[in-house]
């Protein structure tokens, strides 16, 4: 009976300890972690791709069309939906890395900022 009771007991903490492992390998809980430290980070979900910069999350929807004989993603309007005082960070070189970002993952992709950050692009 002892023996059972342990074997139960192992097998619900390899069984939470596998949960916990899941769930950090999660590209969410990647995100949450680099908004909070301030760091970059891109994921893909649902046609859409998340980036953060300096704690500021941008969102690109993405547009897919047939490219070439073959269905690629040709457009990415990018967006943002965090607080006005994130902007400030916000420097042109953190919007080109992201554009890199981006056109390495999506080489045929038009990128499309919404505003200010076309008319930050743009003030060159």
């Amino acid at each position: 009976m002892g023996f059972l009771l342990l074997l139960l007991i192992i097998l619900g903490l390899v069984c939470i300890l596998f949960s916990l492992y899941r769930y950090i390998q999660k590209d969410e809980y990647r995100f949450n972690k680099a908004v909070r430290r301030e760091s970059m980070y891109l994921y893909e979900n649902d046609g859409n791709v998340f980036i953060t910069v300096r704690g500021m999350t941008f969102i690109g929807q993405c547009t897919i069309k047939p490219y070439e004989s073959k269905y690629r993603v040709t457009e990415i309007f990018i967006y943002s939906k965090s607080p006005q005082p994130l902007l400030k960070n916000i420097t042109k070189e953190d919007l080109y890395n992201i554009e890199e970002q981006l056109y390495t993952k999506y080489p045929v992709a038009e990128l499309k900022w919404d505003r200010p950050f076309a008319e930050l692009m743009e003030s060159i």
